[in-house]
């Protein structure tokens, strides 16, 4: 492809494409200046009168105006640098535009999550603040690129000079053939060389550039540190944070679709669950207020929803307004629902810290804790199991947990011997075992060895084994060409330990398919019982 070099074009007309640059400059700040006066009116209202605030939007005009600064700057500073003229202004005036286009794609997204949230006052000022004193050097580019367009030379104070110094020389139009894709050692040679007059420029002038960087960097560098690091701090995962009467400690965030037994809850959902450990470090009960908690991410927020918590108890056990005893610590799952086609990463979850009253408003603060969930996925393929092998639950939820089938049997009743003992001595005794229904149902009876993980919900949640049987175990058979799965309510007699009991219906001696189901959130555990079935 073979293009004329625009060299002499710029130069020819350098002093009406200043004017236009001028005009430009004029119209993105008068825009520009509508995103900082929206700031300014938002810092300044109540926390009431949110609503009232008209929310502005961001032209695509403005974004091209503004591409269109920037490129002016990369010819412009080609140019004065083939022509060996000085290029601070321009490098400054494609930096500073460079910026700002960056602060405009941020006020847009900062505007467009106040329809979800309102931001807390100290935040609003703070983005009033930074969008104010970055807009001021505006009027000094407007002010150099109308002196550019009027020729006047401030360091000679030359209305002339300045221009004819740029002499059109027969190369600035020649053509020349432009070749993608070669020869890319040159850009890579023009590129060092840049970084190396840089820093020739660095080291000339040293000791104004230090100053600059003292004044400007130092005092935003403190103030950022405190912000971030006193004010708004961020807590990781595991780590412990005190935030007014309580401490707060996040023990476990996951991502899933299902409840405990590994069944979808809603078809277009996903939840984020998290464990908290609180722990009350007031001197007096206090009722912790879940309303007070929320997770962020971007421009979303997302609120507990306890009126599924029952869905969770593998994970940890939803609060209900209890109170949480002086100087005592709770495990509370928070649940919050989301649309499972956004794909999110790390979040933020928000704790209200204080609430302050300042200049005729109300500030409401947050501390966060940065959290990861760990995607709980579901293995869709049943897995086969056997009598006396140890069945590993997953260890995401329920640590090293591992439960073991040693015998199961299908009988009418059982009966057993046990041995009572009192002050006059020992005596044997035989008891029976039967259903409630004989005629109906039989007795499923099953002696098995299960090792709960100490800490995990289902440990703290268990009175006795029948909570994680209960919960996980079913019975599943095929009736009239359909497929039941039903769940066991087992009972556990004292005398015995390791066996539980369950009534199982006596129609499923005619079905050929009869299995005992362990069935958690991630994985389906069959036993087949076929041949346990008595004739």
């Amino acid at each position: 492809m073979v293009l004329r070099k625009p060299y002499a074009f710029l130069i020819k007309n350098f002093r009406i494409i200043h004017i236009i640059f001028a005009l430009i400059l004029l119209f993105v700040r008068r825009n520009f200046g509508k995103v900082v006066t929206f700031f300014s009116q938002y810092a300044g209202q109540t926390f009431s009168s949110y609503s009232s605030i008209v929310l502005i939007r961001i032209d695509l005009i403005l974004y091209l105006a503004v591409i269109v600064v920037i490129s002016f700057a990369i010819m412009m500073l080609v140019l004065m640098k083939r022509k060996e003229k000085p290029i601070v202004l321009y490098i400054s005036v494609l930096v500073y535009y460079i910026i700002i286009l960056i602060l405009m794609f941020v006020a847009s997204n900062i505007i467009s999550s106040l329809t979800r949230a309102a931001l807390s006052h100290r935040n609003a000022r703070l983005v009033r603040d930074l969008y104010f004193l970055l807009s001021l050097p505006q009027y000094f580019f407007i002010i150099f690129a109308f002196v550019r367009g009027f020729g006047f030379d401030v360091k000679k104070f030359n209305f002339s000079k300045d221009l004819e110094e740029l002499e059109i020389s027969s190369e600035d139009s020649e053509e020349f053939e432009f070749v993608v894709g070669t020869d890319s050692y040159k850009y890579k040679r023009k590129i060092r060389r840049y970084l190396r007059e840089i820093k020739y420029y660095y080291l000339e002038n040293k000791i104004i550039i230090n100053i600059i960087l003292l004044v400007v960097v130092l005092p935003l560098s403190i103030y950022g540190a405190i912000n971030i690091g006193i004010f708004d701090k961020t807590y990781k995962a595991g780590s412990t944070g005190r935030i007014g009467a309580f401490t707060y400690k996040i023990k476990g965030t996951y991502e899933t679709e299902f409840d405990y037994n590994g069944k979808q809850i809603k078809e277009d959902k996903k939840y984020v669950v998290i464990n908290i450990e609180i722990t009350n470090n007031s001197d007096q009960d206090r009722i912790f207020d879940p309303t007070m908690i929320y997770l962020s991410k971007g421009n979303y927020n997302f609120y507990n929803h306890p009126s599924i918590r029952n869905s969770f108890i593998d994970i940890g056990k939803g609060y209900v307004n209890e109170e949480i005893k002086r100087g005592q610590s709770r495990d509370i799952a928070f649940i919050y629902e989301m649309d499972k086609r956004k794909i999110f990463g790390n979040y933020y979850l928000r704790i209200f810290k204080e609430m302050s009253f300042d200049k005729g408003y109300w500030d409401f603060n947050y501390s966060k804790f940065k959290v990861a969930p760990i995607k709980l996925e579901r293995n869709e393929n049943p897995s086969s199991r056997q009598l006396k092998e140890i069945i590993r639950l997953d260890k995401n939820v329920y640590g090293d947990t591992n439960i073991t089938f040693n015998n199961i049997e299908i009988k009418q009743s059982y009966e057993y011997e046990y041995e009572s003992c009192n002050q006059n001595g020992c005596k044997t005794y035989v008891d029976v075992v039967r259903t409630n229904n004989p005629s109906t149902h039989d007795l499923l009876i099953i002696n098995y060895e299960l090792n709960i993980k100490e800490g995990t919900a289902f440990e703290k949640a268990m009175q006795d084994d029948r909570y994680f049987f209960d919960n996980l175990l079913f019975i599943e058979y095929k009736l009239n060409n359909r497929i039941h799965l039903d769940s066991l309510k087992t009972k556990i007699n004292l005398n015995l330990e390791n066996m539980i009991f369950a009534e199982v219906p006596k129609m499923i001696k005619t079905s050929d398919v009869f299995n005992l189901v362990l069935n958690t959130r991630l994985e389906k555990n069959i036993i087949d019982l076929n041949k346990l079935k008595e004739a």
